[in-house]
């Protein structure tokens, strides 16, 4: 049955579909959203059996979600549009960095198309902190920009200028109703510790009694909280009407060494420093976070800090193993 478009009265059951189910953000927002009664849920996913899996072991409520395929997106209705597709594990970025262009143009493109003639339906877009290049040596704010050498660029910028090109875009459709979350990070229950992120490989090594080798060097992060990122996401379906973008933040970021002392006393790991080079496929980051607290405008303030959110994700994950 075709639903109408657009923002639904409180009578009737907001329709929110979810592109990209089978990843790390989208996981905690169909657990979360599916303890509200008003949320009908439409997933899509490439891996259907592997969502259908998480749906039968982690939600409440199964007839309140419907599973679908990608090439279905077209011919249903939606109140509010949420693209979680992207490149989870930097390893398959390595790979293939061409991968990032491609899929996020595809799917964008898929949404945008929607909107033509679907004007009132909000569309929830994350993007990343990487919007803004390399150069992390200090938090960025409003007035960050990004550094872009266009005549050497490298593999390191790809991911950059798919976001930053995805953002401008949104922008230029003005008369549409379209978000971009930068989310520098998160981490919860569902993360796939298979792959190499720092966190996870601390949690590795807690459960292998492995040693954590690290270098000298300190770096700064910050990890948003599922609690926090569905708070804010019920205060852009609320607010509704706009064309923005904003970084998405906690109550406080963490460093690297706090984060490793952390894991020292609670969680017995045993670490040590040794001369090692950096290597990410997105760039080092030793101040990957923002200060720019824009969301405050619309009525968000976080509750939980990086370290509420690692502590509550690693206790999960480890009383669970």
């Amino acid at each position: 049955m075709m639903l109408q478009s657009g923002y639904l009265t409180m009578q009737s059951k907001m329709q929110i579909a979810i592109l990209g189910s089978t990843g790390h953000i989208a996981k905690n927002l169909i657990f979360e959203m599916n303890k509200r009664s008003e949320f009908h849920l439409h997933l899509f996913a490439r891996k259907i059996d592997a969502l259908n899996n998480f749906i039968n072991l982690y939600t409440n409520d199964p007839g309140n979600i419907t599973v679908r395929g990608l090439e279905e997106f077209s011919n249903y209705s939606y109140d509010v549009i949420i693209n979680c597709i992207g490149i989870g594990n930097p390893s398959i970025l390595k790979r293939d960095p061409s991968m990032v262009f491609r899929l996020t143009e595809q799917f964008d493109n898929l949404v945008l198309d929607y909107l033509q003639h679907n004007k009132n339906t909000l569309y929830l877009y994350f993007s990343s902190g990487a919007v803004y290049g390399s150069d992390f040596s200090m938090p960025v704010d409003r007035n960050s920009y990004n550094k872009l050498n266009v005549n050497h660029s490298s593999s390191n910028d790809f991911y950059s200028i798919s976001k930053i090109y995805t953002e401008a875009k949104h922008r230029s459709y003005a008369e549409y109703n379209v978000v971009d979350l930068r989310v520098f990070g998160f981490f919860s229950q569902f993360a796939d510790l298979t792959a190499p992120y720092f966190l996870n490989e601390l949690i590795t090594c807690v459960q292998k009694d492995q040693v954590f080798i690290t270098n000298h060097s300190n770096m700064i992060r910050d990890y948003i909280h599922p609690t926090d990122l569905i708070a804010l996401i019920d205060k852009l379906i609320f607010k509704h009407d706009l064309n923005d973008v904003f970084d998405v933040y906690s109550l406080a970021p963490i460093s690297k060494f706090e984060i490793i002392e952390l894991f020292e006393h609670k969680y017995n790991l045993i670490y040590q420093i040794e001369n090692l080079p950096g290597s990410s496929p997105t760039g080092e980051k030793n101040s990957y976070y923002s200060v720019n607290n824009k969301l405050a405008d619309i009525g968000y303030y976080p509750t939980l800090s990086s370290l509420n959110t690692i502590m509550m994700a690693t206790d999960h994950i480890l009383n669970n193993d």
